[in-house]
């Protein structure tokens, strides 16, 4: 793998995480933050204005970055339209980058706003590997996501703990679905004018042997995240249409049963 990103020419992931560790090594007694950035809504930029269009944002954000030359520092792009940078805390220094994600956001100039969320993790477990710190910083990242009166996330010890749940739900999702541990539960439809049970809602819950009904609200939000969506999804259409099927074989009219499905379905 080269030292730098060939698109935007900050460095690659593995050798911003490498840059890291030696900067922490190197100066003991500074303290450091680490800034996560993020482009809402990236991948409808590309369809909105076309790939090229969507390149030349990554380069300006990177260009940006680059010119602000904090030392000691880093910037890396980790993936996609992620971008990191560590710094020096204090001396203003969060500000000037913040500043500076702002302006290149406007100097985007297209039809389409562009809208730059940014997350900050302060350093201080050092011995923590880099990835898991630029984890911490997407997780402070999402309280800026779509809350425009909050510019910049910070991690606090909370988060720390949402971060092992989600693991815990992607470790276990897959095995899961195997062993038909996600249920469909039937919300009825209650006509009051005729006073009688007029259809359903089908919802799902995670049954989990160990740590009993796992809500959808901390599940879905994961799967909509990593595309495990598309399958649960399948699987609970299909679970309610066989139970349909179940009651036509039993002599059993079958009342209407809607079923939700992501709004990732509905956009792809």
């Amino acid at each position: 793998m080269g030292t730098v990103d060939r698109l935007t020419g900050v460095l690659s992931k593995e050798n911003f995480y490498e840059a890291v560790r030696e900067i922490l090594q190197v100066y003991p007694g500074k303290k450091f933050e680490l800034l996560r950035t993020d482009v809402e809504r990236f991948k409808i930029v590309n369809e909105i204005v076309g790939e090229y269009a969507g390149d030349r944002l990554l380069r300006i954000v990177s260009q940006v970055l680059q010119r602000i030359a904090l030392r000691p520092g880093a910037v890396g792009r980790l993936h996609s339209d992620h971008f990191v940078i560590l710094y020096e805390a204090g001396k203003k220094h969060r500000e000037k980058i913040l500043q500076a994600i702002e302006a290149a956001s406007h100097e985007f100039s297209t039809e389409y706003r562009v809208i730059i969320d940014c997350g900050v993790y302060t350093i201080h477990d050092r011995e923590m590997p880099v990835s898991v710190m630029c984890d911490h910083a997407n997780l402070a990242l999402q309280k800026a996501k779509g809350n425009y009166l909050v510019s910049c996330g910070e991690y606090d010890e909370g988060m720390g703990e949402a971060l092992r749940q989600e693991q815990f739900i992607m470790n276990a999702m897959e095995e899961a679905l195997a062993k038909q541990q996600f249920k469909v539960w039937l919300q009825p439809k209650f006509e009051l004018e005729e006073q009688q049970i007029v259809g359903a809602e089908a919802l799902v819950r995670w049954e989990h042997p160990k740590r009993g009904v796992i809500s959808p609200a901390r599940f879905i939000p994961v799967f909509e995240r990593n595309g495990f969506i598309f399958q649960l999804d399948s699987y609970i259409w299909e679970e309610t249409c066989k139970l349909l099927a179940k009651w036509k074989a039993a002599g059993l009219k079958p009342l209407p049963v809607s079923v939700n499905i992501s709004r990732v379905d509905v956009y792809n």
